[in-house]
């Protein structure tokens, strides 16, 4: 936590929320940053500086502005986007996290709008929100494509989308934190996670967790995807910035043409595209 954060949750409230996240983080005994991982966990929403910043530079001001979280998890990014002024709907497949997410925005007395669903089957008005968010959600998808036409449904028009994608050759993998599973065929992988000691089936996961089941892409393969569904697509991860909407014209961004010295190098890029665990992806809804 840190000093200018102020925690008006009660003793007991925070005791319940301490043992519901506990209950989801006892599967991963093997991390070596366990201690922390936890902590972090526990005080998610004063994590979240780097999305914050993702945001708000594509996006502009956050007050008042409707924004869908997708897949809120423990409600770490919710109330962080709550606090900084957003009008924030969290939805999440998996009632546990729900609950969660409520209990969290509590410390701050927020009242938490919290919908227990998946994103293939969004229960929400079309043209909803100016603003969704989509992190480490895309991989546990039964369905990418369906998921992004939801999304697609319920942007207005020139809304914005952040979605991250789990890059399909990176040599770590980001969920199981081993080596070169990825490269491997998917039934050989699972029996080397199996054996590892790092299987998520005693989980109680509601999405998908196994490699076999999960969406990973190419930079490539996800920008075919998206345009399929009918998005603009930006690769903001580690890509040349945004100009922010302008006045003029609302939700329209360009992209800033850099100097030489600001592209990447062949070799920055292909580094990327071996230890990126997720791509950044701006998505829009055209007009």
């Amino acid at each position: 936590m840190t000093g200018d954060e102020t925690k008006i949750g009660t003793g007991e409230s925070e005791a319940v929320l301490e043992r519901a996240i506990a209950a989801w983080t006892s599967h991963m005994p093997w991390r070596v940053d366990l201690a922390e991982w936890k902590e972090r966990r526990l005080w998610q929403e004063n994590y979240q500086s780097d999305k914050l910043s993702e945001i708000r530079r594509h996006a502009g001001c956050l007050e008042g502005k409707k924004l869908l979280e997708l897949g809120c998890g423990m409600g770490g990014l919710a109330v962080a986007l709550q606090r900084d002024g957003a009008l924030v709907t969290a939805l999440d497949p998996n009632p546990d996290y729900c609950e969660i997410t409520r209990l969290r925005g509590s410390r701050y007395g927020l009242q938490m709008e919290v919908v227990n669903s998946t994103g293939e089957d969004l229960p929400l008005a079309s043209g909803s929100f100016e603003v969704v968010t989509c992190y480490d959600v895309l991989e546990h998808a039964e369905s990418p494509q369906h998921l992004l036409r939801q999304i697609y449904r319920v942007l207005k028009p020139h809304g914005l989308a952040f979605v991250t994608v789990t890059n399909r050759y990176v040599l770590r993998d980001p969920h199981y934190h081993l080596r070169f599973v990825n490269w491997m065929p998917r039934t050989l992988a699972e029996t080397y996670v199996a054996w590892r000691g790092r299987s998520k089936n005693e989980a109680g996961f509601r999405d998908r967790q196994t490699l076999s089941e999960m969406h990973y892409f190419t930079l490539g393969q996800f920008r075919r995807l998206a345009g399929q569904v009918g998005f603009d697509s930006w690769d903001i991860y580690g890509e040349p910035s945004f100009s922010r909407p302008s006045v003029s014209q609302p939700g329209m961004f360009r992209p800033q043409v850099p100097d030489s010295p600001r592209r990447l190098s062949m070799v920055n890029r292909a580094r990327r595209h071996l230890t990126a665990g997720a791509f950044h992806f701006l998505l829009q809804r055209p007009g």
